[in-house]
C-alpha cells in the first residue's frame, strides 16, 4: 500500500527520512545483526544503541471477532510520524524512516536493553515493583499526550535498573480525550503485569492440586500487598510461590 501525499509530505518536511531504492535499504540492513521476526517485519540490531524495524508486510490488525482490519496500514504509519515527534528515552520512539517507492519499508529506533517481563520471576521484588510503577509514570506521560498504549504486553517491554522500557508502538493510538487514554493505559499497565501472576497462580496450584488458589487484584494496590506480604523472607517471586506453596 503506497503512502498517501499527506503522509509523504509529513516525513519529507516533518521527520527525518531517507527516500531510497530497495538495494541500498538492504544494504544497510546487514550492516546490523538479525534478530526474530515478527508478523509484519524482520528486526535487525546492533545489541549497543539501535534496532532496526524492516516491514516484508502492511502492519495491520484485525479484529478478532470479525477478521476485520480495524486499525489500518495508513493508522499505522500515522501513528508512527505522530510519535516521531514525542520525545521519551524510556520508550522506542522512531528516529529515523525509511521509505522505497512511496511505501514505508523501514524504520530506525533506540535499542531497548534489559530483559523480558517473562523474566520478572528472577527479579528482585523491589525491582519489579520499581518497573511496574514506572509503568504507571509512562501510561500518565502518554495519556497527557492523548495516546492509549494499544499492543503493551509482556513481549513488547524490557525491565532494566528498575524501568519499564517499551518498544513495538506500532499499534498505538491517539484519543481525543486525555481522561479516556489515562483509563485505558492504566487497564493496559495492570494487565500487562498482573495477567503474569494470576496465570502463574493458577498454573502453580493446578500442578500442585491445592484445593484452594490465590487471586490478584487487578488495582494499583495488589503489588503493595503483594510485596508487604513477602519481602521480609523473599527476595524473588521464585521464593515467594515457594513460600506460599509450602504454607
Amino acid at each position: 500500500m503506497k503512502l498517501n501525499e499527506e503522509q509523504i509530505n509529513k516525513l519529507k518536511y516533518e521527520c527525518d527520512t531517507c527516500f531510497i531504492d530497495m538495494g541500498k535499504l538492504c544494504k544497510i540492513s546487514d550492516n546490523y545483526k538479525k534478530l526474530e521476526q515478527g508478523s509484519f517485519a524482520q528486526c535487525y540490531t546492533d545489541f549497543n544503541s539501535i534496532l532496526l524495524k524492516k516491514y516484508f508486510a502492511n502492519p495491520h490488525l484485525d479484529s478478532s471477532e470479525t477478521g476485520q482490519v480495524i486499525y489500518t496500514y495508513k493508522d499505522v504509519v500515522d501513528n508512527l510520524i505522530n510519535i516521531y515527534k514525542i520525545k521519551q528515552e524510556d520508550s522506542a520512539i522512531p528516529i529515523k524512516f525509511y521509505v522505497v517507492d512511496n511505501d514505508l519499508k523501514m524504520y530506525k529506533e533506540p535499542f531497548m536493553k534489559g530483559d523480558k517481563l517473562e523474566a520478572i520471576k528472577d527479579k528482585d521484588l523491589s525491582e519489579i515493583k520499581s518497573a511496574w510503577y514506572y509503568a504507571y509514570y509512562l501510561a500518565r506521560f502518554y495519556a497527557d499526550k492523548n495516546i492509549t498504549m494499544y499492543d503493551l504486553n509482556p513481549n513488547n517491554c524490557n525491565i532494566y535498573d528498575g524501568r519499564l522500557l517499551i518498544y513495538d508502538l506500532d499499534f498505538y493510538k491517539e484519543e481525543n480525550n486525555k481522561d479516556l487514554a489515562l483509563i485505558n493505559n492504566y487497564e493496559i499497565v495492570n494487565t500487562c503485569f498482573a495477567n503474569f501472576f494470576e496465570d502463574y497462580y493458577f498454573d502453580f496450584n493446578y500442578k500442585t492440586n491445592l484445593k484452594d488458589y490465590y487471586k490478584t487484584k487487578f488495582c494499583d494496590d495488589f503489588f503493595d500487598e503483594f510485596y508487604d506480604n513477602t519481602k521480609s523472607n523473599c527476595k524473588t517471586l521464585k521464593e515467594a510461590y515457594k513460600k506460599m506453596h509450602l504454607q
